[in-house]
């Protein structure tokens, strides 16, 4: 059962936290991006410029979850020196954060390990949805990953919605945010990006 934690969603002002706030706020929690005393759950969005005691002033002894661009042995250390109870990639759904804020508000913790974030993100992925994702790299669209592997635009978009469920991501770039960072197509001789 889901808890109502209030979310304070940082940084303010940014275009992630405007949309978060409004994802949040439509799936029935309270979600600002002013800081308040009264929140539960603190969701960061990491930068650049993310800073361990400016964050855990922010969070005030609340427990944080780090949203970073990618779920790696990096994001990890970085959410463990920001002392960050639970950690998302940027392209999770809007229910993984729900359900991950709902965690941190019944007082469950857990980050993953460095080894465990530092696995190859592709290595469910079957060949065909490897080249799949090598194309959506290249920026191709539905249709021209049809006509470059001679194949139906309905066989691209059920390939495509494994992918998608396969890496835990809700949208096409998320996929080509994990391909660049893939051993598995680098190994392949085809890095991500590049057509193959």
């Amino acid at each position: 059962m889901t808890t109502m934690a209030k979310v304070l969603v940082a940084p303010g002002d940014t275009l992630e936290a405007d949309c978060t706030v409004l994802a949040l706020d439509h799936a029935g929690l309270s979600a600002t991006e002013t800081p308040a005393r009264d929140v539960d759950v603190v969701v960061l969005f990491s930068g650049p410029d993310t800073e361990s005691a400016r964050m855990r002033e922010l969070c005030d002894g609340r427990p944080m979850l780090l949203v970073s661009p990618e779920v790696d042995a990096a994001a990890v250390r970085l959410a463990e020196r920001v002392g960050a109870a639970g950690l998302l990639a940027w392209g999770a759904s809007t229910a993984d954060m729900v359900a991950a804020i709902d965690r941190l508000n019944r007082g469950e913790r857990g980050l993953p390990s460095a080894a465990a974030a530092a696995e190859d993100p592709l290595s469910s992925l079957t060949d065909r949805e490897l080249e799949i994702v090598r194309l959506l790299g290249a920026g191709a669209t539905n249709e021209a990953i049809a006509r470059a592997l001679g194949i139906s635009y309905h066989t691209v978009r059920t390939h495509v919605g494994h992918v998608l469920a396969k890496l835990g991501v809700s949208h096409r770039y998320a996929v080509v945010a994990l391909a660049h960072r893939s051993d598995r197509l680098a190994r392949a001789g085809d890095p991500a990006g590049s057509p193959p």
